[in-house]
């Protein structure tokens, strides 16, 4: 199955958190797309001998370090949703994400990955109903 959207989305730092900007596509034939939510999460490198901001990024990250001290995960420092396009979109049409977040990101030390957590529309409208 085809994921309604498709994006590219890159993230700045900010006074106050980050900007999260960039296109999304709309993947979904006969669908017009009027609200997307992107969950941004920010992860950072962590290697034996540091501390794990989430417990969860590494379950067994005591028992990976013994067994290899040159151990490393991602470790998840934040993660939130964000709306970034409220419109109309259809299919194969391009429009700007853009989101402001309260996400602190480093971009010299830090990584950030996103997914659409929320895609709502409507099927496309021949008959003029959904206007």
């Amino acid at each position: 199955m085809v994921p309604p959207l498709d994006g590219r989305l890159g993230l700045a730092p900010d006074d106050t958190g980050a900007v999260l900007s960039g296109l999304i596509i709309s993947q979904k034939e006969n669908w017009i797309i009027n609200r997307a939510i992107v969950h941004v999460r920010i992860t950072e490198t962590r290697h034996c001998g540091e501390k794990l901001n989430n417990m969860f990024s590494d379950s067994e990250w005591d028992k990976h370090c013994a067994e290899n001290p040159n151990y490393s995960v991602e470790d998840t420092m934040e993660g939130k949703p964000y709306k970034c396009f409220e419109g109309a979109l259809a299919y194969l049409q391009a429009a700007n994400c853009n989101a402001k977040t309260l996400l602190a990101f480093d971009p010299a030390k830090q990584h950030f990955d996103f997914f659409f957590s929320s895609v709502r529309g409507h099927p496309e409208d021949p008959l003029g109903v959904f206007k």
